[in-house]
């Protein structure tokens, strides 16, 4: 973790730069910014039908939210804030891919991830249930829906 005054030097850059980036795809999505006691937050919702929707919540306490497609990561560490306008980026280039597993035996659903491929190639990625998918892969088949970029 870094100190406060550092975190909040760094962060307040990187909201400048969000702030940058939101007006870029002005003419595709609508964008909406919020700010609080101790938070700031941006949400995108693209006009294309298909496109991923996103919010994003950054914290003080070194912390962030995350709204990606419907699902919600919450209190996450934020282990560097170089993250956040690679993935900004990505999402609304379409690099998104909500993945769901199912059970071979009962076609239940065990598992959702997101998978957000960035500019660099890394990804980040992050789910629910996935403790019961680890192990089991064989007994398991996967879906995956992609998203379509925000600009066609």
């Amino acid at each position: 973790m870094l100190s406060d005054d550092v975190f909040r030097s760094r962060l307040l850059a990187t909201i400048e730069s969000l702030r940058y980036f939101v007006p870029s795809v002005a003419d595709v999505a609508r964008s909406e910014e919020n700010s609080g006691q101790g938070f700031w937050k941006v949400t995108m919702t693209p006009h294309t039908l298909g496109a991923c929707p996103i919010e994003l919540m950054l914290h003080g306490t070194q912390r962030y939210d995350m709204m990606i497609a419907g699902e919600t990561y919450e209190d996450r560490e934020i282990s560097t804030l170089d993250l956040f306008i690679p993935l900004m980026e990505a999402i609304s280039e379409g690099r998104v891919v909500e993945r769901t597993w199912i059970s071979l035996t009962t076609g239940a659903k065990v598992g959702r991830e997101t998978i957000v491929t960035l500019g660099n190639g890394t990804r980040w990625q992050d789910g629910s249930g996935l403790q019961a998918v680890h192990g089991q892969e064989e007994n398991l088949r996967w879906e995956d829906r992609h998203f379509l970029p925000y600009r066609r």
